[in-house]
């Protein structure tokens, strides 16, 4: 504060006109009191100090100095300019070719540089640089050839010798760089180590602290990129962010501590402490993507790898090609590849398990080391923990299998199915004959079942009594049956021969006969009529019988003869 007051009392007793480069001094100068300074022995006009008490050079070319009593030391040169220096030893050492300095503090001094502005002990002490503005102790003391720099705090740009085109703010920031350009650190010690990187941007404390050489990063807050050395084209926003990160390029890290170990390259960690910021032994994973709050926050050599949601991925150290989206999504995978877990929960428990796709809430949440599954529904394949190579789709389908190569297709289908194996059962709540029945084949259309079970050599269909009312005989025969006629034809579509029946004509024989019941033709679709052959079983044996009991009739006479 003091010497602010005694700077502001000397500022009253000088006028200073550059049009005319005249330097006025109140002739009652001489009762100013300077503390610390001595007889004005720190100010220094146009030129070199002396230890004398009286003007010398009094006339110039182009400086005029008027008003002067007795002034401690008051020195003045012919110059293409005006420099100003106010403190011990300031101007020491200017030479005549610079021009347009202010220099403030012990020990300033600049040597050819021009235009440029030095506040502080040592400030731009050896400056041959121009358009500079150096504030504090010891700002940009080593700057020679450094332009348009601008260096604010203690001992900021303190080694700059040549870099151009930076801005450092805060004690310590970018303290040691020589040459590097159009950089911009702010904050106590950001881009501290820094030597020759360029374009880049450290704000926050010890932001970019270690950085070397690495250029065109963007660091933003405290610590984050702490300790990047040659990582270039990196960007890390929020406190921790990136800051074990040493030679990893082109990351991007937002959020606490996110990617807080990552070494690896093309890495992309959005949350708190998301990708690697949880592990100690460092991230040289690549191409990662993971966002939420600690998603693949174990991550290590893992690549390849998208992790979205909270809790996502968490466990996840060398699995790689892993796609996790939603909360807690494959938050138990540790060294598994090539799975797709979509859906809160899904694939929770997955450990090891390789080339699965469970894509619904708590779709396979219960798989650890099964492979090569397909879930695909809320709930599918739940309970499994080691099945492999099934297929699901619906809800709840499958739901309680461990068995292998099933395939579950609708709502709840295969819901009753456990060990059993090879199976397959399609519709709405289809399930298998038995919760370890294997190789059995189910569709079921909402009212009966048709399946084919193990080796059999045909379909078998649901007709069990107890599905069952107003049971009584049919009477539908030989007469229906008589009036069929099979035909030879071609079909239109591949010019193919077949054989068989047209439906139009069973249609009609049905109309006759009002033998709707026995669904033979089914109409459907109006453009395609279609026929169920099967259905003419049960008429046949009527047939059969009939002609039967004639031959037995025809024996009968036979016999009597």
């Amino acid at each position: 504060m003091a010497n602010n007051r005694e700077l502001s009392q000397l500022a009253s007793f000088v006028t200073v006109d550059d049009t005319s480069k005249t330097i006025s001094f109140a002739s009652t100068i001489a009762s100013l009191n300077v503390t610390g300074v001595g007889t004005f022995g720190s100010l220094a006009v146009g030129g070199v100090p002396v230890n004398a008490t009286t003007v010398t050079n009094p006339t110039l070319s182009n400086l005029a100095v008027t008003g002067v009593s007795t002034v401690g030391v008051v020195t003045a040169l012919p110059i293409k300019g005006l420099n100003i220096g106010i403190g011990s030893l300031s101007n020491s050492y200017v030479t005549e070719s610079g021009i347009y300095n202010i220099q403030i503090g012990h020990e300033q001094c600049a040597l050819s540089g021009n235009h440029n502005i030095a506040i502080g002990r040592s400030s731009g002490k050896l400056t041959t640089g121009d358009q500079n503005i150096f504030l504090g102790r010891l700002a940009g003391t080593a700057n020679t050839g450094g332009n348009n720099n601008v260096f604010l705090g203690n001992a900021a740009g303190l080694q700059n010798t040549t870099g151009t085109h930076n801005f450092f703010a805060l004690c310590g920031a970018g303290r040691e760089n020589t040459d590097g350009n159009h950089n911009i650190f702010l904050g106590c010690d950001a881009g501290r180590e820094n030597t020759t990187g360029d374009d880049n941007i450290f704000l926050g404390r010890s932001a970019g602290n270690s950085n070397l050489t690495a250029s065109r990063n963007v660091f933003i807050g405290c610590y984050s990129g702490l300790n990047n050395t040659t990582g270039a084209c990196n960007i890390f926003f929020g406190p921790k962010a990136g800051c074990c990160n040493t030679t990893g390029s082109s990351n991007i890290a937002i959020g606490h501590s996110s990617g807080s170990t990552i070494t690896g390259n093309e890495n992309i960690s959005i949350g708190s402490r998301a990708g690697g910021g949880s592990n100690s032994t460092g991230m040289t994973g690549c191409f990662n993507i993971f966002q939420g709050f600690i998603a693949g926050t174990q991550n290590t050599s893992g690549g390849f790898n998208v992790f979205l949601g909270t809790n996502v991925g968490v466990a996840n150290t060398t699995g790689s090609c892993n796609v996790f989206l939603g909360s807690c999504a494959g938050c138990n995978n540790t060294t598994s590849d090539n799975n797709v877990f979509l859906g809160t929960r899904a694939g929770f428990s997955n450990t090891s398990g390789s080339l699965n796709i469970m894509v619904g809430y708590e779709a396979g949440c219960s798989n650890t080391t099964g492979n090569q599954n397909i879930y695909l529904g809320c709930g599918a394949g739940c309970s499994g923990t080691s099945a492999s190579c099934n297929i699901f789709f619906g809800h709840d389908a499958g739901r309680l299998v461990t068995g292998n190569s099933n395939v579950f297709l609708g709502f709840s289908a295969g819901n009753n199915a456990t060990t059993g194996a090879c199976n397959i059962a399609i519709g709405f709540a289809a399930n298998v004959s038995s919760a370890t029945t294997s190789n059995e084949v189910t569709i079921f259309n909402g009212c009966v079942n048709a399946r084919f079970a193990g080796n059999a050599a045909s379909w078998a269909f649901s007709s069990d009594e107890r599905l069952k009312e107003n049971i009584e005989n049919l009477s539908f025969g030989l007469g229906f049956l008589s009036n069929i006629q099979p035909r030879r034809f071609t079909w239109k579509s591949s010019g193919e021969p077949g054989a068989g029946f047209v439906a139009q004509e069973l249609d009609q024989i049905v109309d006759d006969h009002e033998a709707g019941v026995l669904g033979l033709v089914n109409k459907s679709d109006p453009e395609q009529y279609l026929v169920a052959s099967p259905a003419l079983i049960p008429v046949l044996v009527n047939a059969i019988k009939e002609l039967s009991a004639k031959v037995a009739e025809l024996e009968a006479r036979l016999d009597a003869l």
